[in-house]
């Protein structure tokens, strides 16, 4: 296990000078939300998320969690 996980982050790093700035969402963790969809286009999908789900029932996913 351990030693897949050091040839993954080895690619990884080895390809980051050809990867797009932001990735793809589909491939992200939760903490990586903000950098795949940027600061401003992030700050708006908060502003959705508190006026359209305050609650976060719609968290099963990669979550833009409610400020509220």
């Amino acid at each position: 296990d351990m030693a897949n996980r050091h040839w993954v982050r080895a690619l990884t790093e080895a390809l980051t000078p050809w990867a797009r700035p932001a990735g793809f969402p589909n491939f992200i963790a939760d903490s990586g939300v903000t950098v795949a969809y940027g600061a401003e286009r992030h700050a708006r999908l908060v502003e959705a998320k508190d006026r359209w789900d305050p609650t976060n029932v719609f968290r099963l996913n990669h979550n833009i969690r409610p400020t509220g």
